[in-house]
């Protein structure tokens, strides 16, 4: 059991942005089911280059601050695809509607952490990220985000794996498609 006698209390702040961007390549194809109705189907790949940063701001009530800045970038491989119907409104007009999805998963973030405190510590490292659970005097496990030469371990450490960003999702889209020539 444990005890909180002594034990300060405190604030944690953190916001994190995260982004990329494809470059992708896709095969679209046009089947015409009627004069005013077309069926559309497309897939391809893409490579994904992500950059994520976060910051975070630790106060307690004994006057201690920490502030620190991660940032980091990767890239991977990713897959899209889609199915839609466009519906000819007149001859220079169509309703469309699409429904597209994406698989993104990105991994293997390397980057730097720069931190600084009201003790004087003003210290910065490059490495790699990785996620972990750490086991903390609460007596709880909690998700860690850290960078590391290595990967975390310990007795306190379970989960270790490389940080992963996942951009996958999928939309519907409908819109109106005009023909100016």
């Amino acid at each position: 059991m444990s005890s909180l006698e002594g034990v300060t209390t405190g604030t944690n702040t953190s916001n994190l942005d995260a982004k990329a961007i494809p470059v992708t390549l896709g095969i679209y194809y046009f089947l015409p089911v009627s004069p005013k109705l077309r069926f559309s189907i497309g897939a391809g790949a893409g490579y994904y280059f992500a950059r994520f940063s976060r910051t975070t701001h630790r106060e307690d009530n004994a006057s201690y601050w920490l502030d620190a800045d991660f940032t980091g970038s990767g890239g991977e491989l990713g897959f899209q695809g889609g199915i839609g119907l466009e519906y000819a409104l007149s001859k220079n007009v169509a309703l469309v509607i699409e429904g597209f999805g994406r698989f993104a998963k990105v991994k293997g973030f390397e980057g730097n952490r720069k931190r600084i405190d009201s003790d004087g510590l003003n210290d910065s490292f490059n490495g790699k990220f990785y996620h972990s659970e750490r086991y903390v005097w609460t007596e709880e496990w909690l998700t860690r985000v850290s960078i590391n030469s290595e990967p975390p371990a310990g007795d306190d450490v379970r989960n270790v794996r490389d940080l992963e960003i996942d951009f996958s999702g999928y939309t519907l889209r409908v819109g109106l498609k005009i023909k100016l020539f």
